[in-house]
């Protein structure tokens, strides 16, 4: 466990997300809390840019979108997204985003192990 309690995202460098589309800066990682978070990060992606559909078998995941436009499927559901849409998504759903907006698509993420 790192003893990290303080970063300014300007000083944190981009990395491509495990689904290989988008950008996230990530604050804190499951290697960094004594809690069952999975990370807590910042996630863009750019017009036009999606994240293929796939689930979380044990894990529940928050999002909260600060800028641009997008369109969240969660199992058969579109949910329309934009600066201050709060997004649940529970273990086991197929979930996809994309940007279907003319800016970057911006949120705030974080993910709970749940089993």
């Amino acid at each position: 466990m790192s003893n990290k309690i303080f970063c300014n995202i300007l000083d944190m460098k981009g990395e491509s997300t495990a689904h290989l589309s988008g950008v996230k800066k990530v604050f804190l990682s499951f290697s960094d809390s004594q809690s069952d978070l999975t990370q807590f990060a910042y996630g863009c992606l750019i017009p036009g840019e999606s994240i293929a559909t796939h689930l979380h078998a044990s894990m529940e995941e928050f999002f909260y979108f600060v800028k641009g436009k997008g369109v969240y499927t969660v199992g058969d559901e579109q949910i329309p997204v934009k600066s201050g849409t709060f997004v649940r998504i529970l273990p086991k759903k197929p979930h996809m985003l994309k940007n279907i907006g003319e800016i970057n698509l911006e949120f705030v993420y974080f993910g709970i192990e749940v089993d």
